[in-house]
């Protein structure tokens, strides 16, 4: 791999990775491996910079997703610098501006530093009799919560009374053959045999525990799996595990 070819700058434990003009499938993998290795020496924060990229791919994005799982893991802040609109989108459909924090302009990230995303807190233990301080809260950010989310066994969706999936997790994606931002806004009833909708409706709206059902692939075929319903949605084939303790949940 050159490293010319994506530029680092450091400063500091903040490195400044410069991206290219067009991202897609003949460089992303060069980048992905750029971005890890930037991050296995030890940055406290990494800055993609994407000031000059009008273009982005779908193997681009997940040059992206790669290199924030491992920064998450390795105690990296990983922070964008977007500033072609469509770009922002390709990112925005994909999920990645609910992971990480994207700035306008390179100065903006460098003066940030580590960006003080407000983390969401588990509830403070009480005092100890002995007077003695609790230890300090741990922090769950919201990308710690998605991450948690993706890395389920089961399928996962999230529906709003209507019906509508508002969340889905990459587990699911797989599942049915759709990318996972396809899955935003189409009805539950989607990923169920035609011949069943009807019925998963009526199941939906009395929210029935326990049944035996069918889902539906992106491109048609139907497989085998059992049905409960609950709020958020676990969705598994009938397989071994199903066996066991199956349920593909379809509603809220």
């Amino acid at each position: 791999m050159r490293d010319d070819a994506f530029p680092v700058k450091w400063l500091g434990r903040q490195a400044i990775v410069a991206f290219p003009d067009h991202i897609d499938v003949s460089n992303a993998g060069q980048l992905r491996e750029q971005l890890l290795s930037v991050i296995n020496r030890g940055a406290a924060v990494l800055i993609a910079d994407m000031t000059v990229t009008a273009s982005c791919d779908h193997a681009g994005v997940d040059a992206v997703a790669r290199a924030y799982q491992r920064a998450l893991v390795s105690g990296t802040q990983l922070t964008l610098v977007v500033t072609a609109p469509l770009v922002r989108r390709v990112l925005s459909i994909n999920g990645l501006d609910r992971l990480v924090s994207i700035y306008p302009s390179l100065e903006a990230a460098i003066a940030a530093g580590v960006p003080g995303t407000e983390p969401l807190t588990l509830a403070p233990a009480r005092a100890q009799a002995n007077g003695h301080q609790p230890a300090r809260p741990t922090a769950i950010t919201p990308g710690v919560l998605w991450q948690l989310i993706d890395a389920l066994g089961d399928g996962l969706v999230l529906t709003g009374d209507d019906g509508e999936i508002v969340l889905a997790n990459q587990r699911v994606a797989e599942m049915f053959g759709y990318e996972q931002a396809e899955l935003i806004g189409r009805p539950v009833e989607s990923l169920v045999p035609a011949d069943l909708r009807e019925a998963h409706r009526t199941y939906r709206a009395s929210r029935t525990r326990g049944l035996r059902g069918r889902g539906r692939w992106a491109d048609g075929p139907a497989w085998p799996g059992c049905a409960t319903m609950g709020a958020p949605s676990r969705w598994r084939s009938a397989s071994a595990r199903c066996q066991q303790r199956a349920a593909i949940s379809f509603s809220r």
